[in-house]
């Protein structure tokens, strides 16, 4: 079987999922479901000062520091969306309660 790539996703108590990639890959992901760890009012601030970083953004800077503007922004929008802040895993803070 080479040159095919052959995947197999198998489910188990819905929070981890495995994906095999070929038998001679060394490559295996394992994934596992994000867990909230931010709470409303976390999720709220978050949301507001993204969208107002991304205007200041849009707004008033120009080159490299507008682009990194725009990225902060996504970022935080991204997590009050979610809910999951992975800075929050990493350092062991959970604000939902």
């Amino acid at each position: 079987m080479s040159g095919k790539i052959r995947i197999r996703i198998k489910i188990k108590n819905i929070d981890e999922r495995y994906l095999n990639v070929h038998e001679q890959s060394l490559f295996i992901i394992k994934y596992k479901r994000m867990k909230k760890n931010e709470s409303i009012i976390d999720r709220v601030v978050r949301a507001i000062l993204g969208i107002i970083i991304i205007y200041y953004a849009y707004a008033s800077l120009v080159g490299a520091w507008a682009i990194v503007g725009y990225i902060v922004g996504i970022v935080l929008l991204f997590t009050a969306v979610t809910g999951f802040c992975y800075l929050y895993k990493v350092i062991g803070i959970n604000t939902k309660k």
